[in-house]
């Protein structure tokens, strides 16, 4: 999700709809790294036939202008690099992080009182926004293990019928 509240945008990537609701803290994984990137100029077409919010003219352009890449060490602490093609990381300040649980912004249906694991940014809306009011933001997660066929995400085999490893980042209870 992105959206700005008056002069900041507000970054947030929100994984593992299976955390249970009793789960009162979350540990992400140390072997997943976590880019959240940002398209600051390539160009929008308002235009929309399909209701999908614009048409991408040259999709072979888009690019990443800006990109945050999250990593966690094994104690759950967080580390950000930011990366500003042109320019000083400085230049796109963070001016709050947070990753835990939230509640499930998808507030319909069977979702409805359920966490997930989020990541949330808070950037400087003038830091991001320069030549165009339309920006192109996606996000990617990438293992250091491939993963092959029987194993989860960290390269854990599992048996079937047994829970495999290959929910991204793990919930705790309060007990643990």
């Amino acid at each position: 999700h992105a959206f700005s509240v008056g002069d900041r945008l507000v970054l947030a990537l929100s994984m593992n709809p299976a955390i249970p609701p009793s789960a009162s803290t979350y540990v992400f994984p140390s072997d997943i790294t976590y880019e959240i990137n940002i398209d600051r100029s390539t160009e929008v077409n308002p235009w929309d036939p399909d209701g999908l919010g614009g048409t991408i003219p040259n999709p072979n352009k888009i690019h990443e202008d800006i990109t945050f890449q999250i990593r966690f060490a094994a104690n759950g602490q967080p580390h950000v690099t930011t990366k500003v093609q042109g320019g000083p990381p400085n230049s796109v300040p963070i001016l709050n992080f947070f990753a835990g649980l939230r509640d499930d912004p998808f507030i319909r249906g069977p979702r409805i009182g359920r966490n997930v694991g989020s990541i949330v940014l808070e950037v400087p809306l003038a830091a991001v926004v320069t030549r165009q009011s339309t920006l192109l933001i996606w996000a990617t997660a990438a293992g250091e293990d491939a993963e092959a066929p029987g194993t989860g995400l960290s390269g854990t085999r599992s048996s079937p019928g047994e829970k495999s490893r290959d929910r991204v980042g793990w919930p705790r209870s309060s007990g643990s």
